[in-house]
């Protein structure tokens, strides 16, 4: 596959109670990234029922992977 490319737009997010703000991320699935995840739900919907999960996913395993590395 090609360098998959797909837009993350970054925002403020205020704690509820509080004044602490947190950074937030929205992914948008669209183009090349919809084409992936529609074809990962096709191959396996069980382990990758939606788009959430497949981020989910995606995330856990590339941190564990930063981890490791930097752990070596």
């Amino acid at each position: 596959m090609e360098n998959l490319t797909f837009k993350m737009l970054k925002t403020k997010v205020a704690e509820n109670n509080s004044e602490e703000k947190s950074e937030g991320y929205t992914i948008v699935v669209n183009g090349q990234l919809k084409q992936l995840f529609d074809r990962m739900i096709k191959l396996d919907g069980e382990k990758y029922p939606n788009y959430a999960q497949i981020i989910a996913r995606c995330l856990t395993n590339g941190i564990n992977s930063v981890v490791n590395d930097l752990n070596k």
